[in-house]
């Protein structure tokens, strides 16, 4: 997986505190039943087993098998003052609930 910082995402993330162990989570969660709804979270969280990682402008990053199936290969992590996180794809977009991370209304 392929994962690119924008500055603006860059600067936010650097406000973070990762406690030793601990990385951002990019969490996916699939609901619904006849209209899903996705949801991508961005959370600070121990890894988990059978978690991929990696490390992004010093950032350190943890993703599950479930979320890298639904967001890609390819993906851009931006910052917008007006709308907080979201991560870009070649197919989607998609806004990012930060509130483990930040307390911010997406």
């Amino acid at each position: 997986m392929k994962l690119r910082i924008t500055e603006a995402a860059q600067f936010e993330l650097q406000k973070l505190t990762i406690p030793e162990g601990m990385a951002v989570r990019l969490d996916a969660d699939l609901s619904g039943c006849c209209t899903w709804n996705f949801t991508v979270k961005l959370i600070l969280d121990e890894q988990r087993r059978n978690d991929s990682s990696l490390t992004e402008g010093n950032v350190p990053f943890f993703i599950d098998h479930f979320t890298k199936r639904y967001l890609g290969e390819d993906l851009l992590l931006d910052f917008e003052a007006s709308t907080g996180f979201s991560i870009k794809s070649d197919e989607d977009v998609f806004a990012c609930e930060s509130s483990g991370i930040y307390q911010l209304t997406t």
